[in-house]
């Protein structure tokens, strides 16, 4: 699992990917595609279905 990330750091890991799949799917809003909110959720340690972190 990747290391969980908060705050400005999940927001930079969010637009760095966000401009990234926008270039790589023109006409795809990033923010409503289920296959991008789930690999974000993955990258900042969060459960990529459900979007939130893990149990302390």
């Amino acid at each position: 699992m990747a290391a969980l990330k908060f705050g400005r750091e999940a927001d930079k890991v969010y637009n760095d990917m966000y401009r990234r799949w926008a270039l790589d799917r023109p006409g795809v809003d990033p923010a409503q595609d289920a296959k991008f909110l789930r690999t974000f959720r993955s990258a900042v340690g969060q459960d990529p279905e459900t979007g939130l972190y893990p149990e302390a």
